[in-house]
């Protein structure tokens, strides 16, 4: 299976466990994804290599405010608990790699969206202009 059939699961399921502690994942605007996507695009190579210098970075700072956010804990959100990290030091980078994956999977390929569409029909393009 590869990692993003992995995510997919853990997206479909919506928690992950670490450690025996497990993490549910909340639902995120479509603003909030797209700016998680878009840094995780930038990341996953890092990430797939064990570079983790990104996460002292001022870009990453802003990311994991949208993370925690939406990451509960014992159904808390991870961002309402400052000691949460001292505590659990050890969850933190698997659940920094599977979270930005995870909330990164609806703009994935092939993914399954259906969920969040409005639309039953199929889209038409339509040019009006002479080719």
């Amino acid at each position: 299976m590869s990692s993003i059939d992995n995510l997919k699961e853990i997206h479909e399921a919506g928690e992950f466990e670490v450690n025996g502690r497990t993490y549910r994942f909340t639902q995120m605007s479509f603003k909030d994804a797209k700016r998680v996507f878009a840094y995780f695009t930038e990341i996953a190579n890092d990430i797939e290599q064990g570079r983790m210098g990104f996460i002292d970075t001022k870009r990453f700072e802003e990311i994991e405010k949208v993370l925690w956010s939406h990451v509960m804990y014992d159904d808390m959100q991870v961002s309402k608990m400052p000691q949460h990290w001292g505590a659990h030091t050890s969850d933190y980078m698997p659940l920094v790699s599977v979270a930005l994956g995870v909330f990164s999977v609806p703009f994935l390929p092939d993914s399954d969206t259906s969920s969040q569409s409005m639309s039953t029909g199929k889209a038409k393009t339509i040019s009006r202009k002479p080719m």
